[in-house]
């Protein structure tokens, strides 16, 4: 949002969002990476990252899967679930996940409510 609200020279919104302008890290005005952490949430499936490791949790219709970690400097195709090796690595991105998700509004469509 806020990368087509500068390049289109709109004012800013009133209220705080979770964005920010790109543009200089496009440009490499700006070699930093834009967040410290990464956020998703999508229906039942959750993920974070920060730095090289991503943590993810894909819930099936069978149950519920414990989460999934990976070093993604190591391991960019996600092919080695290190959760039980790396445990205080995944508890404090679960908590991250907790924390930014505590401070979102809730989805206005969820696809598990009929």
């Amino acid at each position: 949002m806020a990368t087509f609200t500068k390049s289109a020279g709109a004012p800013k919104p009133s209220k705080t969002l979770d964005s920010v302008d790109l543009i200089p890290f496009v440009t490499g005005e700006n070699a930093q990476a834009p967040h410290d952490s990464l956020f998703w949430r999508v229906g039942a499936k959750r993920a974070i990252r920060m730095g090289d490791w991503k943590a993810l949790l894909e819930p099936t219709r069978f149950g519920s899967p414990d989460w999934q970690l990976y070093n993604l400097r190591h391991d960019i195709g996600e092919e080695n679930d290190l959760a039980t090796q790396q445990v205080d690595v995944l508890n404090s991105l679960k908590e991250q996940w907790d924390s930014i998700n505590a401070q979102m509004i809730d989805p206005l469509f969820d696809p598990r409510k009929k």
